[in-house]
């Protein structure tokens, strides 16, 4: 799995990074880009602090992930 030119599979031997990489790190990658490429990651940044935080609340939804 390589993001950004790392190869992430590469931090073999690490019991934290197998446990990322198991929490389906290939979906998070995959939205995360997807909302930038989209506009909406950028839009929320310009927003300012409350804008950032409801992204991340919409975000976290969107994954089926706990938010608090």
């Amino acid at each position: 799995m390589h993001y950004n030119n790392y190869n992430f599979l590469h931090v073999d031997g690490s019991d934290e990074a197998e446990s990322v990489l198991q929490d389906n790190l290939s979906e998070f990658a995959a939205s995360l880009l997807a909302a930038y490429d989209s506009g909406d990651l950028v839009a929320a940044l310009e927003e300012g602090h409350a804008g950032w935080q409801k992204w991340v609340k919409g975000f976290g939804k969107l994954l089926k992930r706990k938010v608090s």
